[in-house]
């Protein structure tokens, strides 16, 4: 058998190293780090932080948007904005009749009905609204409801200790046993807001579901324009009486009124506002002017 020499292609010597030529270990004085860059830690998230609450609650959302794909319901999983004060009491004041704990503790869950009938009240939904399949703490909503998040130190005054609720205001003590989730409202100082109208505001209310709002206007050129707008006849009041104007009549008044001068644009007016023999006149003069003019 034929034995090989290595030899140096530079000096014709053998060579006699007993590494290899591609040795890269410690050394062989080769930089396993060429650009000099510290490897970057990584670093763990503290779980009171708003970034980790916002990230656990995509993590949430995500698994319950799978699961619900899973069994075949379709169920509106919106990654939006968290939980705000008013979504909070409006979920509170649909559950209210609702047993305080259930077999999963004090969470609240919300069938698909439920979520559209808040929707319509809130408009869009916010990532931490709860699901059919996705509970959320009641402690947690109710906190919520009194502008208390648990972000940024903005820790909720309220939570549970077995079937009793705590209130950290006064050390942690316990201020009740609720038997429904609107004893717990009750526990915890929210009220159901009511919006508050003037007498003006109902009566206008009231009246416009049967088209007689005009009959509160003092200025019969507002009550044309509304016509105009909603394009549906409705009744003007005059001196003597009140009077049914068309949307075709009241767009011919009101293109007239925008086009003449100032001075008389105030006799119209008054004519409007008179009697019934004074908006005739005024209106069939309005037509005469348009038919000639087309």
């Amino acid at each position: 058998m034929t034995k090989w020499t290595e030899v140096s292609v530079y000096t014709g010597r053998p060579v006699d190293e007993d590494a290899p030529t591609n040795f890269g270990g410690a050394g062989s004085g080769v930089d396993m780090n060429p650009t000099g860059m510290r490897k970057k830690k990584k670093k763990l998230i503290d779980a009171r932080s708003k970034s980790y609450k916002t990230h656990r609650a995509k993590l949430e959302t995500a698994r319950a948007k799978r699961e619900a794909k899973r069994n075949g319901v379709q169920e509106e999983v919106e990654l939006d904005e968290a939980m705000d004060k008013k979504t909070a009491i409006e979920i509170l004041k649909l559950k209210k009749k609702e047993d305080f704990f259930s077999r999963d503790g004090a969470m609240i869950y919300m069938s698909p009905d439920e979520r559209d009938a808040l929707k319509k009240k809130v408009g869009r939904l916010g990532r931490d609204v709860p699901g059919p399949s996705k509970g959320v703490s009641t402690m947690i909503i109710i906190n919520n409801a009194l502008g208390k998040d648990g972000t940024d130190g903005n820790r909720g005054d309220y939570d549970t200790e077995g079937k009793k609720m705590i209130s950290y205001k006064k050390g942690g003590k316990s201020i009740g046993t609720p038997r429904t989730i609107g004893d717990a409202m009750k526990l915890a100082g929210i009220r159901e807001e009511v919006e508050r109208k003037t007498f003006s505001q109902k009566v206008k209310e009231s009246v416009s579901e049967f088209g007689v709002e005009s009959l509160l206007a003092e200025d019969n050129v507002d009550v044309l324009k509304s016509i105009v707008k909603s394009k549906s006849m409705k009744p003007i009041k005059l001196r003597d009486g009140t009077m049914k104007v068309d949307l075709y009549t009241a767009s011919a008044i009101v293109q007239v009124l925008d086009k003449i001068n100032p001075a008389n644009k105030a006799k119209l007016t008054k004519m409007l506002n008179g009697k019934k023999s004074d908006f005739m006149r005024a209106s069939e003069g309005i037509m005469k002017m348009i038919g000639k003019t087309r």
